[in-house]
């Protein structure tokens, strides 16, 4: 069972981190100030100072949430084209399950450790983080220059999107998904998302000037290297 949920939130963290880069017209993507999944992470729990309790309640919420998530997940990759108040409806409900997952979270984390997470969300996040108003003000960016980088987020987003149209079937119907499926498709979306983001951040390289760049790394403090999806390690094979 373990494993399952294991699975079933590797998922939920592959394709969210992958479709709600971009929103359809006329959706606003909130800032993703902090990101509970890399609490998931043993290099996280270490460099954060979290105790094995924290550990343990932090890692029972995200488990929990993620099997909340899993029906709206089924629906969302049905193979299906989506209309836009439909993936409006869709992206709407993974981010309040991800606001909810996050408020549960924090109850757990010292002011420190807040911040930590913070630091680390941005640097797994990217060029992202900054579509963010507040993180490109705190850097300088001037309104040009976002949305420069709004249209290059748009353009990959579409590309991933794409990428990943028609593999939601593969895993399986109803309430008995394939384990194995789900774990190849997992792979999928991590693949399509880690190129995603070499995409974006080579397009905010574009934009930044050298003094952009200078604040952007500060404000994502000390860098600690993670490895697999999400910052769940080698769960899915290393990825």
């Amino acid at each position: 069972m373990i494993r399952f949920k294991s699975l079933v939130f590797g998922l939920v963290l592959a394709v969210g981190a992958t479709v709600t880069a971009q929103g359809p017209p006329g959706f606003k993507m909130p800032s993703l100030r902090y990101n509970p999944a890399l609490l998931m992470n043993p290099t996280v729990q270490k460099d954060m100072h979290l105790s094995t309790e924290a550990g343990q309640k932090v890692q029972g919420v995200i488990m929990s949430e993620g099997m909340k998530m899993l029906p709206m997940m089924m629906g969302g990759m049905n193979g299906k084209k989506q209309t836009p108040a439909e993936q409006k409806k869709f992206l709407s409900e993974l981010l309040a399950a991800n606001n909810r997952m996050q408020t549960q979270v924090l109850k757990f984390l010292s002011p420190a450790q807040r911040t930590r997470l913070h630091e680390i969300t941005l640097q797994q996040s990217g060029a992202t983080a900054l579509l963010d108003p507040a993180q490109a003000a705190e850097i300088g960016m001037s309104p040009k220059q976002s949305s420069a980088l709004q249209a290059a987020v748009a353009k990959i987003s579409i590309k991933s999107a794409t990428s990943l149209k028609g593999l939601g079937p593969m895993m399986g119907r109803g309430a008995n998904p394939d384990p194995s499926a789900m774990t190849r498709y997992a792979q999928s979306a991590a693949a399509v998302a880690k190129t995603s983001r070499i995409e974006s951040d080579r397009a905010l390289d574009a934009i930044l000037t050298p003094s952009q760049k200078s604040k952007w790394l500060k404000i994502q403090g000390r860098h600690i290297e993670l490895k697999g999806m999400a910052g769940m390690g080698g769960m899915f094979g290393g990825m």
